[in-house]
Protein backbone atom coordinates (compact mmCIF):
# COMPACT_ATOMS: atom_id res chain seq x y z
CA UNK A 1 0.00 0.00 0.00
CA UNK A 2 1.29 3.42 -0.97
CA UNK A 3 -0.09 6.58 0.62
CA UNK A 4 0.91 10.01 -0.66
CA UNK A 5 -0.09 13.43 0.64
CA UNK A 6 -0.84 16.22 -1.82
CA UNK A 7 -0.22 19.52 -0.02
CA UNK A 8 -1.78 21.67 -2.77
CA UNK A 9 -5.33 20.35 -2.48
CA UNK A 10 -4.88 18.78 0.99
CA UNK A 11 -5.75 15.25 -0.04
CA UNK A 12 -4.41 11.74 0.44
CA UNK A 13 -3.85 9.37 -2.47
CA UNK A 14 -4.11 5.70 -1.50
CA UNK A 15 -2.95 2.94 -3.84
CA UNK A 16 -3.81 -0.48 -2.45
CA UNK A 17 -6.05 -2.25 -4.97
CA UNK A 18 -9.18 -2.16 -2.79
CA UNK A 19 -11.31 -0.86 -5.67
CA UNK A 20 -10.62 -3.99 -7.72
CA UNK A 21 -11.10 -6.31 -4.75
CA UNK A 22 -14.46 -4.81 -3.83
CA UNK A 23 -15.57 -4.84 -7.47
CA UNK A 24 -14.87 -8.57 -7.70
CA UNK A 25 -16.70 -9.17 -4.40
CA UNK A 26 -19.72 -7.21 -5.63
CA UNK A 27 -19.82 -9.19 -8.89
CA UNK A 28 -19.66 -12.48 -6.97
CA UNK A 29 -22.46 -11.39 -4.62
CA UNK A 30 -24.67 -10.36 -7.57
CA UNK A 31 -24.00 -13.72 -9.23
CA UNK A 32 -24.92 -15.53 -6.00
CA UNK A 33 -28.20 -13.63 -5.81
CA UNK A 34 -29.02 -14.35 -9.46
CA UNK A 35 -28.20 -18.06 -9.13
CA UNK A 36 -30.33 -18.32 -5.98
CA UNK A 37 -33.26 -16.58 -7.69
CA UNK A 38 -33.00 -18.76 -10.82
CA UNK A 39 -32.86 -21.94 -8.72
CA UNK A 40 -35.84 -20.93 -6.59
CA UNK A 41 -37.91 -19.89 -9.62
CA UNK A 42 -37.05 -23.13 -11.45
CA UNK A 43 -37.84 -25.29 -8.44
CA UNK A 44 -40.93 -23.45 -7.31
CA UNK A 45 -41.50 -22.11 -3.84
CA UNK A 46 -43.85 -24.91 -2.78
CA UNK A 47 -41.21 -27.68 -3.05
CA UNK A 48 -38.10 -26.07 -1.62
CA UNK A 49 -36.41 -28.78 0.45
CA UNK A 50 -33.01 -28.44 2.10
CA UNK A 51 -31.20 -27.30 -1.05
CA UNK A 52 -33.85 -24.68 -1.76
CA UNK A 53 -33.54 -23.24 1.74
CA UNK A 54 -29.76 -23.25 1.35
CA UNK A 55 -30.03 -21.23 -1.86
CA UNK A 56 -32.46 -18.87 -0.17
CA UNK A 57 -30.03 -18.35 2.74
CA UNK A 58 -27.17 -17.83 0.27
CA UNK A 59 -29.16 -15.20 -1.64
CA UNK A 60 -30.16 -13.34 1.51
CA UNK A 61 -26.61 -13.41 2.93
CA UNK A 62 -25.21 -12.21 -0.41
CA UNK A 63 -27.76 -9.38 -0.50
CA UNK A 64 -26.83 -8.24 3.00
CA UNK A 65 -23.10 -8.39 2.20
CA UNK A 66 -23.65 -6.53 -1.08
CA UNK A 67 -25.55 -3.79 0.80
CA UNK A 68 -22.68 -3.57 3.30
CA UNK A 69 -20.06 -3.23 0.55
CA UNK A 70 -22.09 -0.69 -1.40
CA UNK A 71 -23.26 1.61 1.37
CA UNK A 72 -20.84 1.16 4.29
CA UNK A 73 -17.43 0.69 2.67
CA UNK A 74 -15.50 3.15 0.52
CA UNK A 75 -12.88 2.51 -2.14
CA UNK A 76 -11.95 6.12 -2.81
CA UNK A 77 -8.37 6.44 -3.89
CA UNK A 78 -8.18 10.21 -3.43
CA UNK A 79 -9.56 11.36 -0.09
CA UNK A 80 -9.64 15.02 0.87
CA UNK A 81 -8.71 15.84 4.47
CA UNK A 82 -12.01 17.66 5.03
CA UNK A 83 -13.88 14.41 4.13
CA UNK A 84 -12.16 12.48 6.95
CA UNK A 85 -14.00 12.30 10.25
CA UNK A 86 -11.36 10.31 12.12
CA UNK A 87 -8.46 7.90 11.78
CA UNK A 88 -9.33 4.68 13.60
CA UNK A 89 -7.18 1.87 14.94
CA UNK A 90 -8.89 -1.36 15.94
CA UNK A 91 -7.36 -4.37 17.60
CA UNK A 92 -8.60 -7.73 16.32
CA UNK A 93 -7.02 -10.84 17.88
CA UNK A 94 -3.87 -8.84 18.64
CA UNK A 95 -3.56 -7.41 15.13
CA UNK A 96 -4.02 -3.70 14.49
CA UNK A 97 -6.48 -2.75 11.76
CA UNK A 98 -6.52 0.83 10.50
CA UNK A 99 -9.28 2.69 8.71
CA UNK A 100 -10.50 6.17 7.89
CA UNK A 101 -14.03 7.06 8.89
CA UNK A 102 -15.44 9.49 6.36
CA UNK A 103 -18.02 12.17 7.07
CA UNK A 104 -20.53 10.51 4.71
CA UNK A 105 -20.70 7.50 7.07
CA UNK A 106 -18.51 5.17 5.02
CA UNK A 107 -15.28 3.55 6.14
CA UNK A 108 -12.10 3.41 4.03
CA UNK A 109 -9.98 0.46 5.16
CA UNK A 110 -6.21 0.77 5.11
CA UNK A 111 -4.93 -2.74 4.50
CA UNK A 112 -1.62 -4.50 3.84
CA UNK A 113 0.15 -3.58 7.07
CA UNK A 114 2.62 -6.44 7.19
CA UNK A 115 5.17 -5.34 9.77
CA UNK A 116 5.52 -3.08 12.78
CA UNK A 117 7.61 -0.67 10.73
CA UNK A 118 4.71 -0.30 8.24
CA UNK A 119 2.36 0.46 11.12
CA UNK A 120 4.81 3.00 12.58
CA UNK A 121 5.19 4.70 9.17
CA UNK A 122 1.41 4.89 8.80
CA UNK A 123 0.94 6.38 12.26
CA UNK A 124 3.77 8.87 11.68
CA UNK A 125 2.32 9.86 8.30
CA UNK A 126 -1.13 10.57 9.70
CA UNK A 127 0.23 12.36 12.79
CA UNK A 128 2.21 14.67 10.46
CA UNK A 129 -0.98 15.72 8.71
CA UNK A 130 -2.84 16.10 12.00
CA UNK A 131 -4.79 12.85 12.34
CA UNK A 132 -3.93 10.78 15.39
CA UNK A 133 -5.46 7.31 15.64
CA UNK A 134 -8.42 6.78 17.92
CA UNK A 135 -8.23 3.29 19.39
CA UNK A 136 -11.35 1.12 19.34
CA UNK A 137 -11.29 -2.21 21.12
Amino acid sequence: MVINYNDEDKSIKIKDGMRTTYLVLKIVMIMNILIAIMYLVKLGFNQLGVLGYSYMALGIASGIFLYYLQFKKSTKEIVSLNEIDRFREKSFFGKSIFSLELKNGKVRDLTNMKSKSDIKELKDFFSKIGLNPIKDY
